[in-house]
């Protein structure tokens, strides 16, 4: 077994995933790597850097126990081609470093997510509030208190 399956609590990996095709995997786009796993397959030399690691879903993608990860992972990503004597794409190794990690209440982690998944957007505290089960109020002076600032200015 992988350390990354010890890491997020994977007693057995399916058995189906070795059959897994990471190019047809729909999770890629909305993790924000499709373009980095895409141009590693190609045979190009990529890095990424201080990518949100969703280890909920992954978790819960190879059987392990939620409730013991409770986690924020930001990593930066290197991959890089093997060839074969033919000069033929053989491998592709990638290299996974944490740059963050944060070990937070649920309420914190959450608010971190959405604020990661949608930094685009117009913040809205009330929407966060709302996410979280809190009042605007109480949330930001928890999330100051975790952090060291503001949801606004996170």
């Amino acid at each position: 077994m992988t350390p990354f399956f010890r890491f997020v609590k994977v007693a057995e990996p399916k058995r189906d995933l070795k059959n897994h095709n990471v190019l047809k995997d729909p999770n890629l786009e909305r993790w924000g790597i499709k373009d980095f796993v895409l141009r590693a397959y190609q045979g190009e030399t990529v890095h990424v850097y201080d990518i949100r690691v969703p280890i909920q879903e992954v978790v819960a993608l190879f059987g392990g126990n939620k409730e013991l990860v409770s986690e924020s992972l930001y990593h930066n990503m290197n991959a890089f081609p093997i060839y074969n004597e033919n000069n033929e794409l053989t491998y592709i190794v990638t290299i996974f470093i944490t740059s963050r990690s944060y070990d937070d209440r649920e309420e914190i982690m959450k608010g971190k997510g959405y604020i990661d998944e949608h930094w685009q957007e117009d913040f809205d505290m009330n929407k966060l509030a709302g996410i979280v089960h809190m009042s605007k109020y109480h949330y930001t002076r928890l999330f100051k208190l975790h952090t060291g600032m503001t949801p606004y200015n996170y």
